[in-house]
């Protein structure tokens, strides 16, 4: 299995903000996918969201967003 083999990788599925928060490590790039079906989630629909996953990542640091939902499909 290809993933097996990408040895700075490091999945993690958690609520984002409760993660982020509590989170003591930095991240080189930092992939977060918030949406569900339905909604982006209050709790991550904040500027201080974002503050925090830009206090996360290493000087330089790349942060992706999944920005998509399923209205943009009807």
């Amino acid at each position: 299995v290809m993933i097996d083999r990408l040895k700075n990788l490091d999945i993690v599925q958690a609520e984002a903000s409760f993660y982020l928060n509590n989170c003591t490590r930095k991240f080189d790039s930092l992939l977060v996918d918030l949406y569900t079906a339905h909604n982006f989630p209050s709790q991550c629909a904040s500027p201080e969201f974002f503050v925090r996953c830009k206090e996360v990542l290493t000087p330089g640091g790349i942060l992706a967003v999944n920005l998509a939902n399923t209205q943009e499909h009807q």
